[in-house]
């Protein structure tokens, strides 16, 4: 009978990450539009802080909408090294072909 509790310690261990699995699946799926994104969702997207999101947002008030993520390197900060660790979080159109 002492089995009991420790078996159900393992079907929930099980559960939970499985949940955890599915919902990082789905997090990986939602894609961060840089022609429309307001700060607070830039910095969801690992890679991208606060200073970095502002200024994204700047260049693109002032040089009009990106037309693809490579544009991102024009942006003061943002090099080849650290674009490559958030551009497959981001696009530049509401298409989820991207």
């Amino acid at each position: 009978m002492q089995k009991r509790p420790f078996h159900y310690f393992f079907i929930t261990i099980i559960i939970v990450i499985s949940l955890a699995s599915t919902l990082q699946y789905a997090h990986a799926n939602d894609l961060i539009n840089v022609n429309t994104a307001t700060s607070a969702q830039l910095v969801t997207v690992k890679g991208i802080g606060k200073k970095t999101a502002a200024k994204i947002i700047e260049y693109r008030k002032d040089n009009g909408d990106f037309t693809s993520i490579e544009d991102l390197i024009f942006v003061k900060g943002i090099g080849p090294k650290k674009m490559e660790k958030f551009r497959k979080a981001l696009t530049v159109s509401d298409d989820t072909e991207e």
